[in-house]
């Protein structure tokens, strides 16, 4: 939990309840799938983002990068390393592999 407790001009000052969370800005569009993020932060702030939902392979529940498995049509594709341009997907339901350059079509 944060308390804004006050401002100064552009600064803004906090309390932290919890000093061992971590605070996390974006600055992507909240929408894009993670390569997309990603691809973005590295040209536009040059840093490799490796925050709790990029490191996720359902990006914290939201399935924005998973694509309908072909096999099964239960499941979702979902980046085996989401971290990985190259990375390998699996259906999470039927265990079906895709081909790595599945990311390359979201």
């Amino acid at each position: 939990n944060i308390e804004i407790i006050g401002y100064l001009h552009t600064s803004i000052f906090l309390i932290f309840s919890d000093v061992s969370q971590r605070i996390s800005i974006t600055y992507t569009d909240s929408l894009w799938p993670t390569l997309d993020r990603r691809q973005h932060l590295a040209y536009s702030k040059h840093f490799q983002c490796d925050c709790e939902r990029c490191c996720d392979p359902t990006e914290l529940g939201t399935y924005l990068s998973a694509l309908k498995c072909m096999k099964c049509s239960v499941g979702y594709y979902l980046a085996q390393d989401p971290l990985s341009e190259s990375s390998s997907w699996k259906c999470e339901a039927c265990g079906s592999l895709a081909p790595s350059t599945l990311g390359l079509f979201l």
